[in-house]
This record gives structure tokens, C-alpha cells and sequence, in this order.
């Protein structure tokens, strides 16, 4: 009978680590997060972490002058893209999205902007393609849209919402699980491997 006391133990432990852990994910803050997916098949490809006031660009060639345009959000935490302002690469391009913009055009180094007069939008919609050239900027990482799996949709659309980190952070530890054959052991080494993993994972990027 002695013998079934260290796995007993290992259950317990098990158990134990399985209660602390849901309460911390039910007790964790959510976290807003960026997520670009595909417009047509809803596929979510990327997810950044992010705060209120976080810049967002979104860059990409002019479909009919063919020289650049970026378009500058902040992101508010409601999750709202708040428009600060448009950049064009011509004069000609900025009079084509704009002949009497309010604020005016105003010359910034070698682009023209106007001001985005406070509009928000709750979510961002773009058609890419290879030739459109489409990069999302948040912070100091870009995201190439116009050479991922968006351009055999041709529609991606970017969301800004809140949702709990640590869950998300369990997803991603779920997925990465599901690779490892065989099923899982129970008991204390369990427990730690769990933990473990879960502080690698929970790391910002």
C-alpha cells in the first residue's frame, strides 16, 4: 500500500498546480492585442501585444501614382484605430485623396500629410497583392503583408481587442504541446514542466 503513496502524492500535486493555475488566468488583466487574419477565411496569423497610445503604421504603394503611402494610427484601449495622419509620396496623391483637407496639406521632409481629422475606425480592411507592397509596423517590428499567406486571400483585415494574456499565452503552449507524441505523464514533473514551459511562454516578445 506504501507504494501507491508517491503516485497518489504526484496526483495531489498534479491537482494542486492545475487549481492555482486556473486562478490565475481567471484573475489575470486582459491584454490588448493586435491581430491580423484573413479577410475572407478569418485565419489569425499574427498577435502583438500592445498599449493604448501604441503607433501602428500601415505602408504600402498608391494604386494609381505608384509612389508611397502610410497611413499613422494609435491604437486606444477601446480598440479603436484613432487615424493621426496619411503620408503620400506626391503631391498629385495627396490632392487625389484629398483636394481640401480641412487642416490642409502640410510638407513633412520629402512627403505630403494630412491630418486624419479624428476619425476611427474599428477595424482596418486592406486588398493586398504582391505588387501592392502592404507592411504593417508596430513598434520595431514589421509584418510583410504583401508576401504572407494574405496575398491568396487578398483581403486582411487588422483588429485591436482585449483579451486575457495568460490565456492566450496557454493557447500558444497548448499548440506547441499537441507536437510531443504520446500522453502526458502525471505528477510532480508534471507540474514542473508545466510551469516551466509557461514562464518561457508568457515572456513578451
Amino acid at each position: 500500500m506504501l507504494s501507491f503513496l508517491p503516485r497518489w502524492r504526484g496526483i495531489a500535486i498534479a491537482l494542486l498546480s492545475a487549481i492555482v493555475l486556473f486562478g490565475v488566468v481567471v484573475g489575470s488583466p486582459p491584454v490588448l492585442f493586435v491581430t491580423v487574419r484573413g479577410g475572407l477565411s478569418d485565419t489569425e496569423w499574427v498577435k502583438i501585444p500592445v498599449t493604448g497610445g501604441t503607433v501602428l503604421e500601415v505602408g504600402y504603394l498608391h494604386s494609381m501614382y505608384g509612389v508611397k503611402q502610410k497611413e499613422v494610427f494609435t491604437v486606444e484601449p477601446s480598440g479603436v484605430f484613432h487615424l493621426e495622419r496619411v503620408l503620400f509620396g506626391s503631391l498629385a496623391a495627396a490632392l487625389y485623396y484629398d483636394t481640401d483637407p480641412p487642416s490642409g496639406l502640410e510638407r513633412e521632409d520629402d512627403v505630403w500629410a494630412i491630418r486624419g481629422e479624428g476619425k476611427r475606425f474599428p477595424l482596418l480592411k486592406y486588398r493586398v497583392s504582391p505588387r501592392t507592397g502592404h507592411a504593417l509596423k508596430i513598434g520595431e517590428r514589421t509584418i510583410d503583408l504583401s508576401s504572407s499567406p494574405a496575398t491568396a486571400e487578398g483581403l486582411v483585415l487588422i483588429t485591436a481587442e482585449k483579451t486575457n494574456g495568460l490565456f492566450h499565452r496557454l493557447k500558444r503552449f497548448r499548440g506547441h504541446s499537441q507536437k510531443i507524441s504520446g500522453p502526458p505523464r502525471i505528477g510532480a514533473r508534471l507540474g514542473r514542466e508545466w510551469f516551466a514551459s509557461l514562464a518561457r511562454e508568457t515572456k513578451m516578445e
